[in-house]
C-alpha cells in the first residue's frame, strides 16, 4: 500500500474524529506540493466536502490564519468554500503522513462553475478582485507583507536551485538582473496572489476565489498582473490574449480610481515569470526535458515584455537624474 493510499484509507475515521464529519469514498484531487483529497458526506451524498493537506513547511498557526482569512472572504463574498471548524474549535488539525504532522483545513464544496476566462467571467473576476483590494480585515487577521525588492533579491541565490538545465539557468539569471531594474511599488492592499481560472468559481453573477495560501499585502498591480500572466501564458503572443487582457483591466479600471495600463503592470508580470521558475528549482521539480519546456515558455513571455521593460527602465533612468 503506497503511502497516498493508506492516507486516503484513514481520511473518514480522521474527519470524524476530528471534524465529526461522517464520510466515506474518499478521492485524490491533487497531489503536489499539497495534497488535495475530496470525501463524500454520509449525510450530504452530493455535497462532497475537501481536505487540505499543506506541506510540512507550513505551520499549523499560519494554515490557521489562512482558514480565518478564509471565513472572513466567505462573508464578504470574496471566498468560495467556507473552512469548518473542529471538534477542538480550531480551522486546522493535524494528521500524520509518514511519521511527519501536516496541518489540514476542511472545506465545504465551492458553489459555482469554474471560471473559463471568457468576458463575462473576466468582467465578474475584476470586480471581485477590485473588491478584495479595496477590504479592511480585522486586527486579528494577519497577512504578511510582500517586498518584491527583498524576494527578487532571496530568489537571485542559485546555490539551493535546481535548474536540469544551464540554457534555462542563464535565462533565470537575466530574467533577474533585468527585473532589478524596474520599479516596484510598495502597497497594502489584500491580494489574493495567486488568481488563476483554477481559483476562481462562477455563481450568482458573482466571482468567487479559493486558496488563499499566497494572500498577502501589496499593490494591486500584483493580482492584476498574475490574472494577466494567466491569461497570456497560453497564447503569449496571441491577439486572443491580447483582447482577454484589455476585457480584464479595462473593467477592472472601471471601479478603481486609479487608470493601470500593462506598462505599470510588467514588472510584475516579469516577476512572476522568476517567480515560477525559482519555485520548480527551488524544489527540484524539473527534468532536463520539462526545463526545455519550460525554457521555451518563459522566452515567449519574456519577449513580449522586453518592451515595455525596456521603456520602464529608461523612465527610471531618465527620472533618476531629474
Amino acid at each position: 500500500m503506497t503511502a497516498l493510499t493508506h492516507l486516503m484509507s484513514k481520511i473518514p475515521i480522521w474527519l470524524y474524529e476530528n471534524y465529526a464529519v461522517a464520510c466515506s469514498d474518499c478521492t485524490l484531487v491533487r497531489a503536489g506540493m499539497n495534497v488535495i483529497l475530496s470525501a463524500r458526506q454520509t449525510s450530504f451524498p452530493h455535497c462532497p466536502i475537501f481536505i487540505k493537506i499543506f506541506h510540512a513547511n507550513r505551520s499549523k498557526h499560519s494554515v490557521e490564519q489562512e482558514g480565518h482569512l478564509n471565513n472572513v472572504l466567505v462573508l464578504h463574498s470574496i471566498a468560495s468554500a467556507k473552512a469548518l471548524v473542529s471538534t477542538a474549535n480550531t480551522l486546522s488539525c493535524l494528521i500524520s503522513i509518514q511519521n511527519q504532522k501536516s496541518a489540514v483545513l476542511v472545506f465545504l464544496t465551492a458553489q459555482g462553475k469554474a471560471c473559463t476566462l471568457d468576458d463575462d467571467d473576466l468582467t465578474l473576476s475584476a470586480s471581485s478582485l477590485f473588491q478584495l483590494h479595496q477590504l479592511t480585515l480585522p486586527s486579528n487577521i494577519q497577512i504578511p507583507l510582500l517586498d518584491i525588492n527583498q524576494k527578487l533579491h532571496h530568489m537571485s541565490a542559485l546555490s539551493n536551485l535546481d535548474f536540469a538545465s544551464p540554457e534555462l539557468k542563464k535565462h533565470y539569471i537575466h530574467m533577474v538582473e533585468t527585473a532589478q531594474t524596474q520599479y516596484f511599488q510598495s502597497g497594502h492592499s489584500i491580494c489574493h496572489g495567486d488568481p488563476r481560472a483554477q481559483n476562481i468559481f462562477i455563481h450568482n453573477h458573482r466571482a468567487t476565489l479559493i486558496d488563499f495560501e499566497d494572500c498577502c499585502l501589496s499593490t494591486p498591480c500584483l493580482d492584476l498582473a498574475i490574472m494577466i500572466w494567466n491569461i497570456q501564458s497560453n497564447r503569449p503572443q496571441s491577439t486572443y490574449s491580447l483582447d482577454k487582457i484589455h476585457c480584464f483591466i479595462n473593467h477592472y479600471n472601471q471601479q478603481s480610481t486609479h487608470q493601470f495600463t500593462l506598462q505599470e503592470l510588467t514588472p510584475y508580470l516579469l516577476f512572476h515569470e522568476i517567480r515560477s521558475v525559482w519555485f520548480l528549482a527551488q524544489y527540484h521539480l524539473l527534468t532536463p526535458h520539462t526545463a526545455n519546456t519550460i525554457l521555451k515558455l518563459s522566452n515567449a513571455m519574456f519577449s513580449v515584455l522586453k518592451y515595455d521593460i525596456k521603456l520602464n527602465e529608461q523612465s527610471r533612468n531618465h527620472l533618476s537624474h531629474i
